[in-house]
């Protein structure tokens, strides 16, 4: 599985803590921001809420290895890395001026209510499933 996207963005100072650094939380947004853009250059998401599947965050780590500050230019390059049964798991690196400066990883569950109102599990969608794997499977 190869697919691979960057994402580029500008840290403001929303992002940032009183020292001008960037919050650890921030990278979790920017990770679902990236995620976002990379399905729409794929044509698999849509900006129409009722359209969207529901796609809870099962697991999320990172780890920071430099210091990123106001103004900071950041590469972001997710990777896809697994599209499972009803999960798909992406890396990302995130890169300032070519250096990395962090790392993570996020899965994603794809699901629908129950008729009892929880939410089960279902297929990653199959416009998705191509998409991300070149083809169906």
């Amino acid at each position: 599985m190869a697919k691979e996207f960057r994402y580029r963005r500008r840290v403001q100072w929303v992002d940032t803590d009183k020292g001008g650094i960037i919050h650890f939380s921030n990278y979790f947004r920017y990770m679902e921001e990236t995620e976002t853009e990379f399905h729409l250059s794929l044509g698999t998401e849509t900006l129409h809420r009722g359209n969207v599947p529901f796609r809870p965050r099962r697991a999320v780590e990172a780890e920071f290895l430099r210091t990123v500050t106001f103004g900071d230019l950041l590469d972001i390059y997710l990777r896809v890395e697994k599209v499972g049964r009803s999960s798909i798991t992406y890396s990302f690196r995130f890169e300032h001026e070519g250096e990395q400066v962090a790392r993570a990883g996020l899965t994603v569950v794809f699901v629908k209510p129950g008729e009892d109102g929880r939410l089960k599990p279902i297929d990653v969608p199959p416009n998705i499933r191509a998409a991300l794997t070149d083809g169906p499977e």
